[in-house]
């Protein structure tokens, strides 16, 4: 049997038959555990949304994110301001968020901020 640090595993299965007269065949299959399920945002997730200046800019939203195999995921959050038009400034935020087997999940709402 192999198993990695995740959880993810093969296992070699061998059946014997044999019959009375002493007879028998061996039979060989593996099974394998996989994580192939992403992790998911525990809330509903931010909407992108236009705003104009006296709306100011809603503050982040902290997110969790649960997984199938580790539970309680670990979220990363990373904030960009995109000021090149003179008339208004992007701010794209994203959260994600990656479990043992590097199963990812992102989210990536834009808010136009009309100055």
């Amino acid at each position: 049997m192999s198993e990695d640090s995740c959880g993810n595993y093969e296992h070699l299965v061998t059946l014997t038959a044999t019959d009375e007269c002493g007879n028998s065949v061996d039979y060989q299959f593996t099974i394998t555990v996989q994580d192939t399920e992403a992790p998911a945002f525990a809330e509903a997730l931010p909407e992108s949304m236009d705003l104009v200046c006296s709306d100011g800019i809603p503050a982040a939203e902290e997110l969790t994110a649960l997984d199938n195999c580790d539970g309680l995921v670990d979220v990363s959050f990373l904030e960009v301001v995109d000021s090149s038009d003179p008339c208004a400034f992007i701010i794209t935020r994203t959260w994600s968020a990656v479990d043992c087997s590097g199963n990812g999940v992102r989210a990536c709402p834009d808010f136009e901020h009309r100055r």
